[in-house]
């Protein structure tokens, strides 16, 4: 990925003064926690003059915290894609000697069997994406076929000094969160049966920051997101992409903050914000700050985090601001994975070189149209080039009219002029044309379906015609339309269809995986 472009100057313009508030531990101080990892601290996305500069971190460290993030989750309604990713005691070892010198054992029946544990759990694996990295070496195997289930993975204290492993699905009421041990049976090969068990556990819940504590019969926990867990000793990488239905902060789709390596973030579009600044916060809180030539971007928000604990130590985040939920979950696999039609045997690092690769040509093609003027929205969530319905049709007609035409020839030429140069050659497999209708409520997905795939249609038959005088002989064979009706609206900065833009014809990359 890309490294931010800023000056000095620009940073040193950079003065906010905010406000006091906490969550319940700290009040915002630049230090280290005791194991190394990065709280209380901020990462800037800085260019290589700012790197020479040993003391550019100094410009952030007056701000204090605005907000209460514990107002701030007290209003917020918790799911379980909320609460996801794997939490740990922290200072495994020691921690885990206090849990059993301060907790009694209770008995519950398991697959017929009874078992002292105690019920506070040493570790818990939410979600699918993060259950196969427990410490005792369960294995996710055929718990991925659990469709009809959240599925987790509590870790507990047994009366023998050893630790176990128990599958369940959990659910969330309030700040009451229920894992429901799963059994299994073997069908077939290619049948597994889940059922739920008899024993459940219940706690109450919170959230600070990296921090959940359950609590159960009036005794509580406090496991941390593992990427900030002393047994943790990996560099702190917080990133993540926008869920496509996601609001956005600001206009941000990804990012990635990182002392020790890159750091960037990037709008929807795929342009680049000058420079980023964020502080994770022990207190809950985190602050945002996003600059450009035009943004002067800056906020405070409480957060949730999303921490991996597998080869590669991730943390993705959910920010909120009591109001809204913003979802920065995705990975670059993820949303690789939506946009593949072909993705059936891949590796996770040939999904990610796929990746890597169509963000490049989305680069040179963003590069393309704005150095010839063409207006038209990349929207890399879909994985989509957007042209404008009003400029390329009259009203709610089907026929490209005079400007549309005009328009597409100069699209053309630019698309054409990237796609099938050296560099990505062979790359793409066909291209789709789409017709896109806006989700209004006296439409159905049936009665949206004509004009769209009209549309679609005639953009396609206009390309191949020859009028355009650009050379479309290789789209000849590579070329399709398909009518979407208003079955994949976009979504504005809110979260909120946005019409205007739902109303659109779109290009969309189907990529030559052979290569």
């Amino acid at each position: 990925m890309k490294k931010f472009y800023k000056s000095l100057a620009v940073v040193l313009a950079l003065i906010f003064v905010l406000s006091l508030a906490a969550c319940g531990n700290k009040n915002g101080t630049t230090e280290k926690t005791a194991d190394g990892q990065k709280l209380d601290v901020w990462v800037v996305g800085s260019h290589s003059a700012l790197n020479n500069d040993k003391n550019y971190l100094g410009y952030f460290e007056n701000e204090e915290t605005k907000i209460n993030p514990a107002e701030i989750y007290a209003k917020t309604t918790f799911t379980t894609e909320m609460l996801c990713g794997d939490y740990q005691l922290d200072d495994y070892d020691k921690a885990l000697k206090e849990l059993k010198k301060n907790n009694e054992f209770k008995s519950y029946t398991m697959a017929g069997k009874d078992y002292n544990i105690i019920p506070l759990p040493s570790s818990v694996f939410m979600g699918k994406n993060y259950i196969n990295n427990t410490f005792d070496g369960f294995s996710y195997g055929d718990y991925e076929k659990a469709e009809d289930y959240d599925v987790a993975v509590l870790e507990f204290l047994t009366d023998n000094d050893k630790t176990g492993t128990v599958p369940c699905c959990y659910e969330i009421n309030g700040n009451k969160i229920t894992f429901t041990r799963l059994d299994k049976e073997k069908i077939s090969d290619e049948e597994i049966k889940f059922t739920k068990d008899s024993a459940v556990f219940e706690y109450e819940f919170s959230i600070c920051g990296p921090d959940l504590t359950l609590t159960i019969d009036g005794a509580s926990v406090t496991l941390r997101a593992y990427c900030v867990t002393k047994q943790c000793d990996d560099d702190l990488l917080f990133s993540g992409f926008s869920l496509p239905d996601s609001p956005l902060i600001d206009k941000l789709d990804a990012f990635r903050t990182n002392e020790a390596s890159l750091s960037y973030a990037n709008r929807r579009d795929g342009t680049y914000y000058n420079l980023t600044a964020f502080k994770y916060s022990s207190d809950g809180s985190v602050s945002v700050k996003l600059l450009d030539t035009d943004t002067d971007f800056s906020n405070q928000y409480a957060y949730i985090l999303q921490s991996s604990a597998g080869f590669l130590t991730s943390c993705r985040v959910i920010f909120l601001d009591g109001e809204k939920a913003y979802y920065y979950t995705d990975s670059i696999i993820d949303r690789e994975e939506r946009q593949l039609d072909n993705a059936d045997g891949l590796t996770e690092d040939q999904i990610k070189n796929i990746a890597e690769k169509k963000s490049d040509l989305f680069d040179d093609l963003q590069k393309e149209f704005e150095a010839n003027g063409i207006n038209v929205t990349i929207n890399r969530a879909a994985g989509e080039i957007a042209m404008d319905s009003s400029v390329l049709f009259s009203g709610d007609s089907a026929d490209v009219s005079a400007e549309g035409k005009q328009y597409i020839n100069s699209f053309l030429k630019a698309y054409t002029t990237i796609i099938y140069n050296e560099k990505y050659n062979g790359f793409i497999e066909k291209t789709i044309v789409e017709g896109h209708t806006a989700p209004l409520a006296t439409s159905t997905y049936e009665s949206g379906l004509p004009l769209s795939t009209q549309r679609a249609e005639n953009v396609k038959n206009y390309i191949l015609s020859g009028e355009s005088g650009v050379d479309t002989s290789k789209l000849a064979t590579a070329l399709e339309a398909v009518g979407l009706s208003n079955s994949k609206p976009i979504y504005n900065a809110d979260g909120e269809v946005d019409m205007d833009a739902s109303r659109r014809v779109s290009f969309r990359f189907v990529v030559n995986v052979e290569q």
